[in-house]
């Protein structure tokens, strides 16, 4: 769970927030489903994965976010990913709320992420192997 002040979504159909371009942008996924938002997490609560045509118990259908890296199988992976906040905070107040937390958990760093690329989300265990 995360805190009632959050909400995550994932948009394919977004192009630009203003006026960048976007990398997770597209109409339709790897296996021919209509892209579509997903609302994933509302007021901290999960409430929906990103689906493939690969059912998993509880979720049968795509939402269209399968998608393949050339010379893999297709997985539900993220497309453009949208954190909201109902308590938005300046950036220079983000990084001293992170700054505090940092302390009170008495870590030796955080980490401040300004951009992500990728997405993979994949719903089955890796396969582990002993090396010989």
């Amino acid at each position: 769970m995360l805190p009632d002040f959050l909400s995550v979504s994932f948009d394919p159909t977004r192009r630009k927030v203003g006026t960048v371009d976007l990398n997770g942008w597209y109409d339709y996924d790897d296996e021919g489903v209509k892209a579509r938002p997903v609302a994933a997490v509302e007021n901290g609560v999960l409430k929906t994965f990103l689906m493939s045509r690969s059912p998993i118990k509880g979720f049968d259908h795509s939402n269209g976010h399968g998608r393949r890296q050339p010379g893999f199988e297709v997985v539900s992976r993220q497309s453009n990913l949208i954190v909201e906040s109902k308590h938005a905070v300046s950036e220079a107040k983000l990084r001293q709320l992170l700054l505090d937390e940092v302390k009170r958990q008495n870590k030796p760093y955080g980490l401040y992420f300004r951009d992500i690329t990728g997405g993979f989300t994949t719903t089955s265990a890796p396969v582990c192997r002993p090396s010989r």
